[in-house]
């Protein structure tokens, strides 16, 4: 009978693909530099690229970030692996040029504990990038947490 705490590893992939690891339904670690979590994960959340018929982005950038998401997914090592469509866990919610501005974040920040809030903070700190929050939206959608 295993005794560890049910992990979960999500990520965003992107310029600088953000990650997320939960232990038992708890944000514990999220960051940018994927490569230094040498975890087992129970779990594997990943955003799917996805190209949608009316959006700004290019297809090729597309095609090139699903093949940075199928390498990340490649090198994560978890007993089940799921992939999740932006859509499906943050709607239609454009990313906004200023962190402070993107509603995605303004939700996060009201559903975590105050522990949480402070591993998040921390991290964009180091790395003030959307991928993160967006690496945290994604595990929490996947835990039932998100959106408020």
């Amino acid at each position: 009978m295993r005794t560890m705490a049910t992990t979960l590893l999500a990520i965003d992939p992107g310029e600088h693909s953000g990650y997320a690891w939960f232990e038992d339904g708890i944000l514990v670690a999220c960051g940018v530099r994927i490569g230094e979590l040498e975890k087992f994960a129970d779990k594997l959340v990943i955003e799917k690229p996805t190209i949608y018929q009316h959006s700004k982005a290019r297809p090729n950038d597309i095609v090139t970030l699903a093949i940075t998401a199928g390498r990340l997914a490649e090198r994560a090592e978890a007993w089940s692996e799921s992939w999740v469509l932006p859509r499906q866990w943050k709607g239609q919610i454009e990313k906004t040029k200023l962190l402070k501005d993107y509603i995605v974040y303004k939700w996060i920040k009201r559903i975590l504990s105050a522990e949480e809030l402070a591993v998040l903070e921390a991290a964009l700190r180091e790395n003030n990038v959307h991928d993160i929050v967006d690496a945290v939206g994604i595990g929490l959608h996947d835990l039932k947490r998100f959106p408020p």
